[in-house]
């Protein structure tokens, strides 16, 4: 299984606005968008997602994979534990043998060459 880091960041914090703010503000990152419980900022390729659900601590890296579905066998059989798993598109996380949390987001067209 081939995985690549995407660039992405989530940190999980009920401060949402106030961590937008600050990265905005004082560490000059461009306003990427706003939901109703998280905000997406950039620096260059690098993108933070600051999210208001806490329910699976941060941060969390995120992976890109081919295919959803092999990458979760993958890592299943290499220690890791399913956090949340919502299927294509959406948030996987995934916490590896040594405490750490990362998404595993499918996206065919990275991996073409």
């Amino acid at each position: 299984m081939k995985y690549k880091f995407s660039g992405n960041i989530n940190f999980p914090t009920e401060k949402w606005l106030d961590a937008t703010k600050f990265y905005k503000e004082v560490m000059g990152m461009q306003e990427g968008n706003i939901g109703p419980a998280y905000s997406h900022l950039r620096s260059d390729n690098f993108h933070i997602y600051f999210e208001g659900d806490t329910s699976v601590p941060g941060p969390i890296f995120e992976f890109l994979v081919p295919d959803l579905e092999a990458a979760k066998q993958d890592l299943l059989a290499a220690g890791c534990t399913v956090m949340r798993w919502d299927g294509p598109g959406k948030s996987n996380y995934v916490r590896d043998p040594f405490g750490f949390t990362f998404n595993v987001y499918e996206d065919k067209e990275a991996f073409k060459e």
